[in-house]
Parts: structure tokens; C-alpha cells; sequence
């Protein structure tokens, strides 16, 4: 419904120019909520009129609606500023609870769980909104609160829903069969789908496992997981080129050529001491890395340990490497001669080829790319500095600086002084 207003002139060119409203802007005049932006178009004397017009002789709007109801109610809270503050407040509360609960996960069955609580509210809030805009808030159909409301909760059912009216709930026996098998001590540590085969296999009960994990979780049935205890501090060395790590890993390129990358890396720095690109993991091109890397930094009269995993790579040319004459180096092969793995080259081996290589992508189509990419990236993980090194780059450490947490305190203290003194002399304007 739309209400015409005129001005009072009877002048013909002044009848073309009549504007046509909404009764919403009477309504938000009446109420004190009228834009801003409207106050500057629409007349005053057209505002006046709708101030004194009588809104509930308009035909078609519900006489009914709280808002029409008690308008004379919500003209005077509104003109109370501390009031509209308050009641702006409480929205914007309101507003922030209801976008945030809407993000968990899981938001819908802790609604089911929580239908006595939501119903009351309902109940309690009804008078003052109306029921549509009451459930509207509480996050429910109309309907679905007429269906709460009339099947009040069992408390013979973990549902809470009546066994009479829901007969295809699982029934009190079956409830006891999932405690018993869930709690067995026997089957501690069983998933829950093993577990649930294992009911279906003795011919105890009978229903989906959906509904099996549906009532462990509601039945609140504790069962606590095995965790194997987290090794914090692996295997480390206290100077560089005391302790090295030697890992193979496979790369494709995007010709699909199945390539593998060698590396040996520097346990204390985390230096990349040299790598070899193969066609075949042997173990020829293995020793081969491994020497450059002994000649570039003198180590076979070193007493040098090599950490290496137990793939066939690793034994035959390279074993005999370590037995030449005058060798003193040693080499362990992880989870066999010592409790530690080489979880430390592999972990090098992930960053080059997730942080430097992969991103690349088609680039590297054919094995040469690869190499030409390997001889610049090799050089640049050597060169970024990293966190475990305290900021330190593996190719200083390698030269012999020691890594100092506290090497960057002052020029943090420094910083947080100056950032003091430059937020105190802002002068925003506003406060």
C-alpha cells in the first residue's frame, strides 16, 4: 500500500510533480526512525502530516504486528537517547552471538540437543515479537517449533523423544549392547567401525553405523586413544659437518619422467652439502654425491657420522665407500643401528620441493629444467634464513656463526620504543 500526498497548491503543473511514498517512511517517521537521506527530499510539511497521520486506518497493513501495536510505545523509547543507545547495543550483541554461532561446526545438532531450551524461548519472546519473527530469531521454522512443542522429551529415550511416537529408535536392550561392546576392555583401542562389524559379526544387534556413533557420542561413552608420545628433540650434533644425512626422493615432471633427487645436508646448519640428479635410484650415484662432498669440505679423515635410511641405495658402492682405506667416517642407518629416524633430510627434502620446486610447475617439463632449476634453488634454500637457526641463514652456519636467540632482542626493544613514541605524536582527530 502506498500513500499519495499533494501539495497544497491547485496550480495543474504542480498535480505532474506529486510524489508517491511508502508507508514504511511513515511508519520509520513516526517511530523516530527516518533516514537521514529522506530528510533532505521529502518536504516538511509532508514530514508534519505523517507524524500526525493515523498509520492504523491504512488498509492492508496488520493491525496486529508489534510494531503497529505499540507504536506509540516504540515513538517514546526512541526518543529516550540513553534508551536507543541501549536497546543499539544489545542488538549489535545479539547480532554478533548469532554470526559466530552460525560458523562452528556442528551448529545443527547442538540445536536438536537443545529443544526444551530453544521451545521456552520461543515461548518467552513470543509475546513481545510475534511467533514467525520469535522462532525467525531463534533460528527455527515455525513449524519445526510446533513440532518440538507438542513431543516432549522421554526420558527413557537418550533422544528424548518418545518411544511410542519413535518407534525406530534403537530400543533400551540395544543401548545396553553398545555400552557393553564400547566399554569392553577387550576392545580397547578398536575403531568405532571395527567395533561396530564386531557387533554385526556376533549377531548382537543390528543398525547402521551412523546410528552406532550417533549413540556412543550421546550415550557419552569415554574411549580414550592410544597416542604414541612425540619425540621432541631428535638426534643433533654440536658443530657443522660432525653429523650428515644422505635421502633420496622422487619428483616427476610434468613430461610425467620419473626422477630422483639425492641430497646430503648438514645435521647442525640444515645446509644442503650437495645433491645428485638420477634416472635410477643406485647406489654409483649416491657414493658420488657423497664424495664431492667429502672433497669439498675434507672430510674422509673426519670422524663423520652418515645417518641414511635401509634402501638398497645406500649399501653396495656406497658401503664400500666408508670401508677405503683411511675413511674414518661411519655410517648409521636410522631405526636399525640407532633408535632415531632421518627425519631431518626428509623434512629438507619437503621444503624444496614444496616451497621451490612445485611451485614452478609446468616449468619444469624435462629432467634438464629440473637441473637447472635444482642448481639455483639448492642456492637459495642455503640462503634464506631460518627459524630454528634464529634467524641465521644454514650457509652462515656453515661458515661457523652460532645461532643466538636473543640476536634480534635489541633491535626488537628499539623497535617497540620508536613505535611508542610515533603512535603517541599521531594525531588522528578523533581521540
Amino acid at each position: 500500500m502506498h500513500v499519495q500526498f499533494m501539495p497544497a497548491s491547485t496550480d495543474p503543473s504542480s498535480m505532474a510533480n506529486k510524489n508517491t511514498y511508502d508507508t514504511s517512511l511513515i511508519v520509520a517517521t513516526q517511530i523516530g526512525l527516518l533516514p537521514e537521506r529522506f530528510l533532505e527530499t521529502i518536504p516538511a510539511s509532508t514530514i508534519s502530516g505523517w507524524r500526525k497521520y493515523e498509520i492504523r486506518k491504512v488498509i492492508g497493513l496488520d493491525c496486529e504486528d508489534p510494531i503497529l501495536r505499540d507504536i506509540d510505545f516504540h515513538r517514546q523509547f526512541l526518543n529516550v537517547g540513553a534508551l536507543r543507545a541501549a536497546a543499539k547495543a544489545l542488538f549489535r550483541i545479539y547480532k554478533f552471538y548469532e554470526n559466530t554461532i552460525l560458523k562452528f561446526r556442528g551448529v545443527k545438532r547442538v540445536w536438536k540437543e537443545s529443544k526444551a531450551e530453544i521451545v521456552e524461548l520461543v515461548r518467552r519472546i513470543q509475546p513481545t515479537f510475534g511467533l514467525e519473527r520469535a522462532c525467525r530469531m531463534a533460528r527455527i521454522s515455525v513449524s519445526c517449533f510446533h513440532l518440538w512443542k507438542n513431543y516432549p522429551e522421554c526420558a527413557s529415550s537418550p533422544l528424548n523423544l518418545c518411544r511410542k511416537r519413535h518407534p525406530l529408535q534403537i530400543t533400551s536392550k540395544e543401548e545396553q549392547i553398545i555400552k557393553q561392546y564400547a566399554t569392553d576392555p577387550e576392545y580397547a583401542g578398536w575403531s568405532l567401525a571395527s567395533l561396530w562389524l564386531q557387533i554385526l559379526r556376533d549377531g548382537s544387534a543390528a543398525f547402521s553405523v551412523t546410528t552406532f556413533r550417533k549413540y556412543v557420542r550421546i550415550l557419552q561413552i569415554a574411549r580414550p586413544k592410544f597416542r604414541k608420545p612425540r619425540r621432541r628433540i631428535g638426534i643433533r650434533a654440536d658443530v657443522p659437518l660432525a653429523l650428515l644425512h644422505m635421502d633420496t626422493t622422487v619428483f616427476r615432471t610434468a613430461d610425467r619422467t620419473k626422477l630422483f633427487i639425492h641430497l646430503v645436508v648438514d645435521n647442525f646448519s640444515r645446509a644442503i652439502l650437495g645433491w645428485r640428479l638420477m634416472r635410477t635410484n643406485n647406489s654409483k650415484d649416491v657414493m658420488e654425491n657423497l664424495g664431492q662432498v667429502c672433497e669439498a669440505h675434507d672430510l674422509m679423515r673426519s670422524e663423520v657420522t652418515v645417518l641414511t635410511d635401509d634402501g638398497s641405495e645406500n649399501l653396495g658402492q656406497v658401503s664400500d665407500f666408508f670401508q677405503r682405506p683411511g675413511n674414518f667416517m661411519k655410517k648409521l642407518v636410522a631405526q636399525v643401528d640407532i633408535d632415531f629416524s632421518n627425519s631431518m633430510v626428509e623434512a629438507v627434502n619437503k621444503v624444496l620441493k614444496y616451497q621451490f620446486l612445485f611451485p614452478k610447475g609446468s616449468r619444469l617439463r624435462t629432467g634438464n629444467d629440473l637441473r637447472r632449476a635444482l642448481e639455483i634453488e639448492t642456492e637459495r634454500y642455503n640462503d634464506r634464513p631460518q627459524f630454528v637457526l634464529h634467524g641465521l641463514t644454514p650457509r652462515e652456519v656453515l661458515a661457523g656463526r652460532i645461532p643466538n636467540p636473543h640476536m634480534f632482542s635489541e633491535q626488537l626493544i628499539a623497535a617497540r620504543e620508536a613505535r611508542k613514541l610515533a603512535n603517541h605524536s599521531n594525531l588522528c582527530g578523533e581521540c
